[in-house]
């Protein structure tokens, strides 16, 4: 039998660890990643504004389907706490008028959480409509189309 060269060991010791990285860790930095490097916004602001995302979707969506989403995504659930709180400012007129407009008063109130977050975070409100198409194909690629289109009508896109 032969000795196992250092070298070769070392290669083994390595990849063998590589495996042992959690995967939420590396899918969290992916989309943190290919939102800093396709909109030129920092990582923080990156983490923040997909938080922001899937924290407007939650509260939007049925618990069971946020949780489908959340294992099929599993940084949907790590990135929630990147999310900047925001208070709830709205007026009992702001939330008679989008009561009585239904489902036009759904989209009113997520884009109003959402345009509230990005700017916590030095956003210009445009931002929101600029990490929209990264997201979505970002979900889509890891959860399917399905989820995608979930995550849509949660966020009344």
């Amino acid at each position: 039998m032969k000795k196992c060269k250092p070298v070769a060991a070392i290669a083994l010791l390595l990849f063998t660890a590589a495996l042992l990285i959690p995967c939420s860790v590396a899918a969290s930095a992916d989309l943190v990643s290919l939102l800093t490097s396709q909109l030129g916004v920092t990582s923080s602001q990156a983490a923040g504004g997909a938080g922001a995302f899937f924290k407007t979707a939650k509260e939007n969506m049925l618990p069971d389907d946020f949780s489908a989403l959340a294992q099929k995504v599993p940084e949907a659930t790590s990135l929630l706490d990147k999310a900047p709180r925001i208070a709830d400012n709205s007026s009992s007129l702001v939330t008679g008028v989008s009561s009585l407009l239904g489902d036009s008063g759904a989209r009113l109130n997520s884009a109003n959480s959402l345009i509230k977050s990005f700017e916590k975070l030095g956003l210009k409100n445009e931002m929101v409509q600029q990490f929209a198409p990264v997201i979505m194909d970002y979900v889509k690629e890891k959860a399917g189309p399905m989820s995608m289109q979930l995550l849509q009508s949660a966020l009344s896109l």
